[in-house]
């Protein structure tokens, strides 16, 4: 019983920075006021020709496809007064790539939740009061390792 406590503080102080890192950048990615602000911060729009408009579809196009089961990201945008392709064939096979690494996060966010959750739930269970000090104490370790990865 001992040991199945120990490996379960440990694994849910391991998970705990994949779980926040995982879960900021799902955030991330499903915020079309991240890709506003980058396109405005950057002057994409004067950059590109494109209109603001076109500028927050692309946004909400960006967060549709990586939630889509879209092979390829496909958006028309006016550019300069025409209708063109936001992205040329290697451009789109490109965010098929970025897709697969967005995917690969929520698998990652996935697991580490489930993980820490039920692992939470199980040392509660099982210990009832000092369930509770060994989760916080895993809370503890985990949360040092996540400052100590932002540290470095």
């Amino acid at each position: 019983m001992r040991f199945f406590i120990f490996l379960a503080r440990v694994l849910f102080a391991v998970c705990l920075p994949l779980l926040l890192l995982s879960a900021s950048l799902a955030i991330a990615i499903n915020s079309p006021r991240l890709y506003q602000y980058s396109f405005d911060t950057y002057g994409a729009g004067a950059r590109s020709g494109i209109s603001p408009s076109d500028l927050e579809r692309v946004a909400e196009g960006l967060v549709r496809y990586f939630n889509s089961g879209e092979d390829l990201f496909r958006l028309t945008v006016t550019r300069s007064g025409h209708q063109t392709p936001l992205f040329h064939e290697n451009e789109a096979v490109h965010f098929r790539d970025v897709k697969g690494l967005v995917l690969l996060d929520y698998r990652v966010l996935g697991i580490t939740l489930g993980y820490t959750a039920v692992s939470a739930a199980a040392v509660l269970l099982l210990r009832r009061r000092q369930g509770l000090r060994d989760i916080l104490g895993a809370v503890r370790w985990g949360s040092t390792a996540t400052l100590a990865l932002i540290g470095l």
